[in-house]
């Protein structure tokens, strides 16, 4: 009887005791997420261990073998990647973890977030680009999980593919291994928007869907994208706030498997920032080149949700221009006061 108190007590330690960041860590964090060196990578090209520190691999062990994808750090411990990373389902909905972490459907309300708790989350490790292993999962954050789509013929939707992993300790930050700034809002993925896109995806050969299992490699790889319109049989498709489509610029690159969970980065304010999460593409498909189509989260349609659960706040937009016009007006107060004096 004892030991079962134990380990319920345990469980339940495990539960609540997230490491969400302090208002200092966050305001740490905004100092210096996303400052790195010049770019000096092409399209289509390796990415050298000193650019895109961010970009990380991220594997779940599940019974039937290794699930393989890519993320993106935004704090010491939270990682950025995607829900089927580790779970699976339909068009529709979500249905099961890939962690045997159990999931009451019944009992999962309409938008809820799914927190998946050790010891199952810990089946979900971090690697750094040479494939060692920097940091393994204490918490999944499955963001609105519990959502179901509704038919709706007019506009493109899916289940919400954005998952946070909450590290059991903090990553030690190197020149090989920094965070990335986090979007405000969905403004920061505007149509038209330029980003780089940086995943462990597979290179497969022009007339192969993908690489031979014997002859692939994880390597980091970057394509520069655009956020572009959803078109199907030359018609523009409606899509949920919450996504957002590219298109690589060259036409010759898109995200592949293992790519999945992927930052798309761009500049906001000199700062390396992401944007989205790499859900799917069409290269399995043997759909490339122009006509090649990525699907992506939006993160900031999640910002909110984001800061809430994980304590990873962005100033909304402008609040910076706002602060300096408040300095600004202090000092011409102050100012007066001394003169009429």
């Amino acid at each position: 009887m004892q030991l079962i108190l134990l380990t319920l007590i345990f469980y339940l330690i495990a539960c609540f005791d997230s490491r969400k960041l302090t208002t200092e860590e966050n305001e740490k964090r905004l100092e210096h997420c996303g400052i790195t060196v010049k770019p000096k990578v092409f399209r289509g090209k390796s990415v050298k261990k000193n650019e895109a520190p961010w970009a990380v691999m991220v594997h779940t062990l599940k019974s039937d073998g290794s699930a393989h994808c890519s993320g993106t750090v935004i704090s010491p411990r939270h990682i950025l990647t995607a829900t089927h990373c580790s779970a699976n389902g339909n068009k529709k909905e979500w249905i099961e973890t890939d962690v045997n972490f159990p999931v009451k459907k019944e009992e999962c309300s309409n938008g809820e977030h799914l927190t998946v708790t050790e010891v199952t989350a810990s089946k979900v490790t971090v690697l750094s680009r040479n494939e060692t292993t920097i940091g393994r999962a204490k918490f999944l954050y499955m963001l609105q999980f519990c959502r179901k789509i509704l038919d709706d013929p007019y506009i493109y939707q899916t289940p919400d593919d954005f998952m946070i992993v909450e590290l059991a300790e903090d990553l030690e930050y190197t020149s090989e291994i920094q965070p990335a700034c986090f979007a405000r809002d969905i403004n920061d993925n505007a149509l038209g928007t330029d980003f780089d896109f940086f995943g462990y995806g597979d290179n497969p050969p022009a007339h192969l869907p993908q690489t031979p299992a014997s002859l692939a490699k994880h390597r980091l790889l970057y394509h520069k994208a655009k956020v572009a319109e959803y078109t199907s049989n030359g018609a523009v498709l409606r899509m949920e706030s919450r996504l957002f489509t590219a298109k690589s610029l060259n036409y010759k690159t898109t995200i592949c498997s293992g790519d999945s969970g992927g930052g798309a980065i761009t500049k906001i304010d000199g700062r390396n920032t992401v944007v989205g999460v790499a859900m799917s593409g069409s290269c399995v498909k043997m759909v490339r080149g122009k006509d090649a189509l990525e699907i992506f989260a939006s993160a900031g349609f999640y910002a909110d949700e984001v800061c809430e659960l994980t304590g990873i706040c962005t100033p909304p937009r402008g609040s910076a221009e706002k602060e300096s016009h408040i300095e600004i007006v202090m000092v011409l107060i102050f100012l007066y006061i001394v003169y009429i004096e």
